[in-house]
């Protein structure tokens, strides 16, 4: 721009000294001629002006013409760059996520793995136990002690004597003693201790009664004794029969003493 301006400043100039030359060539009629020619220096200076405007904005218009598509094709250029750069960004945090999802799956998979293996052993630990529990009595008992594992999971029920509708602490005692052993007990705790022979603790054997106080008066609850300090019994309202650890500091405040009952 700065270029047409100097362009249009040397043209006039050029004009005006030209005007000025023939006014001093021609004193004479020197009035008509700055009379006549600056309307003329006018209208050729106005025509050169538009001619060379015109020209400078055909070269300007070719040039910008000559830009526009190198432009636009960096501009393309570019944004492809960008786009394949942002679809390998995608790519690559959709096989970070995949990766992290099969390393979760796997780490599941191993969990669940354990777990299994976890609940197996406890399974055959616990049978295992049950076995040697049974070998180290006589058969009978060992019926016995069976029987009264099959009741396990059976609800408490107060006053109750039945597997179908459910047992209390000396219901249950009883019904297991009826129906493995053809042995009838008192239908009471209280009642129950007064029966077979006193042991102590320390000598306690598989299918022994152990007894404690859980309520105001003494022997208020009762049990079968099942070996390795554990007993099965009907607990209380609420509660399922189940087998429980007599270390235990619950029942071990309240154990009261044992009997044996002869099933011979």
């Amino acid at each position: 721009m700065k270029f047409v301006v100097f362009i249009r400043t040397v043209f006039l100039a050029a004009i005006l000294s030209a005007a000025c030359t023939s006014a001093m060539a021609h004193p004479g009629h020197a009035h008509d001629t700055v009379a006549a020619e600056p309307l003329e220096a006018q209208r050729v200076a106005s025509t050169e002006q538009a001619g060379v405007s015109a020209a400078a904005d055909a070269a300007v218009t070719e040039r910008n013409s000559a830009w526009v598509p190198l432009i636009a094709k960096r501009l393309f250029t570019e944004h492809t760059r960008l786009l394949a750069k942002g679809a390998g960004a995608v790519a690559d945090g959709t096989s970070a996520v995949v990766e992290r999802t099969g390393a979760l799956v796997e780490h599941t998979g191993n969990l669940v793995s354990r777990a299994g293996t976890a609940v197996v052993d406890g399974t055959s630990a616990v049978v295992n136990g049950a076995g040697a529990l049974v070998s180290r009595t006589s058969e009978r008992v060992q019926d016995m002690l069976v029987g009264a594992l099959d009741l396990v999971g059976i609800r408490y029920r107060r006053g109750g004597s039945s597997a179908a509708t459910g047992f209390d602490c000396s219901g249950f005692v009883g019904y297991v003693f009826r129906e493995n052993l053809g042995v009838a007990l008192p239908r009471t705790a209280l009642e129950i201790s007064r029966v077979g022979q006193k042991i102590a603790k320390a000598e306690l054997e598989p299918g022994d009664l152990v007894f404690f106080k859980t309520m105001r008066h003494a022997f208020s609850h009762v049990g079968i004794y099942l070996g390795d300090n554990k007993f099965v019994h009907a607990p209380s309202a609420g509660e399922k029969v189940r087998v429980e650890d007599m270390g235990q500091p619950y029942w071990t405040r309240r154990y009261e003493g044992a009997r044996r009952i002869d099933v011979s």
